[in-house]
């Protein structure tokens, strides 16, 4: 694994269905496979994360926290804390979601995720988001631009999948 690398969109068992791995499980593994850094990354929360910073803590490994996050419309985001602030913001964001929702399920609005753009990074793409979704996500795309700047990235994920290759 080259040494730039970053594992950024991880989940551990704490994202149900969606993670196998304990937090702390995930931390040792990406640190004896030289990953320079990792992101917990779990969906609509940050269930992991106290587990994971402990561990990421003691073995020396830089960890960043973020959240996969639902919207309304069925489509997601990942979300990246780069500072407390974002942290906070993130976790404002979620709370909101969480407490409108059934249990179990959270759903945020795409200008809350504008709202909340300080102090964090996004990534947009891959299969659960609109930009996959969609032909013409145009006014969503030119307000997350408005509101992160220069913080915001494509997501192309792998899953080793025949189509990805076009899809990219």
């Amino acid at each position: 694994m080259p040494a730039e690398y970053a594992a950024l969109w991880c989940k551990s068992n704490h994202s149900f269905l969606e993670g196998a791995s304990h937090p702390e499980e995930l931390v040792d593994e990406a640190r004896r496979l030289g990953i320079r850094s990792m992101a917990l990354t779990e969906r609509d929360g940050m269930h992991g994360a106290v587990r994971a910073h402990v561990r990421a803590r003691e073995v020396g490994l830089p960890l960043v926290l973020g959240s996969h996050v639902s919207v309304e419309d069925d489509t997601s985001i990942l979300l990246l804390a780069e500072n407390e602030d974002g942290y906070a913001r993130l976790c404002r964001l979620l709370t909101r979601g969480r407490r409108r929702s059934p249990k179990g399920m959270s759903s945020v609005s795409w200008d809350e995720i504008c709202d909340h753009s300080e102090g964090l990074v996004a990534l947009w793409g891959g299969d659960p988001s609109l930009l996959a979704r969609s032909p013409f996500p145009h006014k969503v795309a030119r307000n997350l631009k408005d509101a992160y700047d220069d913080r915001i990235f494509c997501l192309v994920p792998r899953h080793r999948e025949a189509c990805e290759a076009r899809r990219e």
